[in-house]
């Protein structure tokens, strides 16, 4: 309301709720259940026949809902016709040179109306980006091994291999991975918001 008066987006929204509660009958619920049910098995027709599995999307565990790669999020923004618009990015420096950065995704429709938004975020602290792998002669002199964690196993030769868990010392040369990664999460999470998406996608 604007001094006492109706504005034109009060109107417009009322008329829409009027609408909506004009219409919800048990005849168009029947349809509307139909429809829904249709658009779903079509869905699930194209990423059964034109999606990728381990490039589109890739699973876990069996059984249970696949995941949305950044290929596979663009997919559907392009069987949807709706366009991403650029991502914003905020990073957060910390002492001992760790950062994380946190990206927003938003997604338009064809009249560039956003229509859906995520945010995703990515840092050092993770630790496939905090650590790394390295072999016995590896590791520095003046660390004590038992300290670290490892893992090993046999390699094809019969005989068995072991490695430890470092620091990674290089978290400068991580900015650019740590930047997609979060652009990235962002984004299929923006596409995740998208109807019938949620319903095939983890």
């Amino acid at each position: 309301f604007i001094d006492g008066e109706v504005t034109d987006m009060v109107v417009t929204r009322n008329q829409a709720q009027m609408s909506v509660r004009h219409e919800m009958s048990p005849e168009s619920l029947r349809s509307e259940i139909a429809r829904q049910s249709e658009m779903q098995q079509i869905m699930t027709e194209y990423v059964r026949d034109a999606m990728v599995k381990d490039h589109h999307y890739y699973s876990f565990n069996d059984g249970g809902k696949p995941s949305l790669t950044k290929d596979g999020a663009f997919r559907i923004c392009s069987l949807f016709k709706i366009t991403p618009g650029p991502v914003d990015i905020e990073i957060i420096r910390e002492d001992g040179e760790h950062f994380t950065v946190i990206s927003t995704a938003r997604l338009f429709n064809q009249d560039g109306v956003e229509i859906a938004s995520s945010r995703g975020s990515a840092s050092t602290r993770e630790s496939k980006y905090a650590y790394r792998w390295v072999n016995e002669g590896q590791v520095p002199a003046d660390i004590d091994k038992a300290t670290l964690k490892t893992r090993g196993g046999q390699n094809r030769n019969g005989g068995s291999w072991k490695q430890y868990q470092l620091p990674n010392p290089d978290k400068a040369d991580l900015e650019n991975t740590i930047l997609k990664m979060s652009e990235k999460r962002a984004t299929v999470g923006a596409v995740n918001k998208l109807p019938l998406v949620s319903e095939l996608f983890a």
